[in-house]
């Protein structure tokens, strides 16, 4: 049998610590009998009822939080609170289910076209790991497909009434289509009565960052999970925890709700296998990335982790002083991101400290440099054979951007 760590949740100090603590206790769709006794408990407080759920909305986790009090206490909770939760919940339940169903037109819209596409996070996460269609929030569909079929994605999606939101590409040069999709890693589209956003993705995060995560090696590990009454493919357990630490990590660990996921991924799965997902993390250099993710899922909202994966986990010095910087981040008033220096909005600090190997370090900085976007293409427009002269174009801007002028890097 597998040794269990199970440990005590760590709240940031804030003058509003018992509404904190009640959020991290209730963010969980199976609540232990000690972390039932410590709401109970919570509840007999003077409890803010609007700061609390406030944090749970900026959070997206207000579904949770509303099944965890009514399941646990619910007379201990001002029924106008329960109400307005409960409401909530059923408004979201009602949007996931629309969305769901959409998903599922596209991939046959996809597939009609011989589009090879694998749904993850959105909806299948919530069925897949949460295991309920009603307690994750999301917006976005995304979509996973490959590279060179991003094109035909982009005029099938506009042909459904989709537009495109990166204002770039509207009117986009073949220079800039080009370096975008060698930049970036998705299309973001809003349907025109602005109710489906979808996102294809080729990769999972830009190409600056260096996360060398193959796309393509996902394809051959799929799992069937059943999706409103259909079947539909996603990623392994496996996979889609590396990626929701990855995704997490991207964006700063600045929502609770990327957490959660981590922690749901972590008990729908007892038999993952976690030799395989620490082994992977680190052929990709992505092992502090990952340990950080289960750091937080642990330590904040009590994720049980086999002892022997809590113990490597610990033997990362830096992974600590980095969680500790995203709980305190994760409950001010109003959230930042980690602060970037110079190179106006593109170099951040945090990029460098999450990464264990020099070499991804120095291939950050060095793409910060050197590697092209379609920016650079806006700027000067150059014939395809001239294309390899864009890292110099891009120095330009960044030499421009040193010294003041107009045209910022992205």
């Amino acid at each position: 049998m597998i040794a269990l760590s199970q440990h005590t949740t760590q709240v940031p100090t804030s003058v509003r610590r018992k509404e904190i603590e009640l959020l991290l206790c209730c963010t969980r769709t199976h609540i232990a009998p000690s972390t039932a006794e410590r709401i109970r408990v919570l509840l007999q407080q003077d409890i803010d009822w609007k700061y609390l759920i406030q944090i749970a909305d900026r959070h997206e986790v207000i579904p949770l939080l509303y099944q965890s009090l009514n399941v646990t206490c619910p007379k201990a909770v001002p029924q106008n609170i329960l109400k307005q939760m409960q409401e909530h919940f059923h408004v979201n339940a009602l949007y996931n289910l629309y969305r769901s169903k959409e998903l599922l037109v596209l991939l046959d819209l996809f597939e009609n076209n011989g589009i090879p596409s694998v749904p993850f996070k959105g909806p299948v996460l919530a069925v897949f790991a949460y295991g309920n269609l009603s307690l994750r929030q999301f917006v976005d569909l995304d979509i996973l497909i490959h590279k060179q079929d991003a094109k035909r994605v982009r005029q099938l999606l506009i042909s459904q009434g989709y537009q495109l939101l990166v204002e770039q590409l509207t009117n986009a040069t073949d220079a800039e289509e080009t370096l975008y999709l060698q930049s970036a890693c998705e299309y973001n589209f809003l349907r025109k009565d602005g109710k489906v956003a979808v996102e294809p993705h080729w990769g999972f995060t830009q190409r600056k960052l260096c996360i060398s995560l193959n796309p393509e090696d996902l394809w051959q590990r799929l799992e069937e999970i059943t999706l409103t009454g259909r079947t539909v493919r996603t990623f392994s357990a496996e996979d889609s925890l590396l990626i929701a630490c990855i995704n997490g990590t991207k964006d700063h660990w600045n929502s609770l709700k990327t957490i959660c996921d981590v922690v749901e991924l972590i008990r729908a799965d007892q038999e993952m296998d976690w030799d395989t997902v620490i082994e992977q993390a680190r052929i990709i250099g992505c092992q502090r990335i990952l340990f950080l993710g289960l750091f937080l899922a642990s330590e904040m909202l009590g994720a049980v982790l086999p002892e022997k994966v809590w113990q490597i986990v610990q033997t990362d010095a830096a992974v600590k002083s980095l969680a500790n910087e995203v709980r305190q981040r994760l409950f001010n008033q109003v959230a930042q991101p980690p602060k970037r220096k110079r190179f106006g909005n593109n170099f951040s600090i945090w990029n460098i400290q999450v990464r264990e190997r020099l070499r991804d370090r120095a291939c950050y900085c060095f793409n910060l440099i050197f590697s092209p976007n379609e920016g650079d293409a806006a700027l000067l427009s150059l014939p395809r054979k001239l294309y390899c002269l864009y890292p110099l174009v891009r120095q330009f801007r960044l030499l421009g951007r040193l010294l003041g002028a107009s045209h910022f890097l992205r």
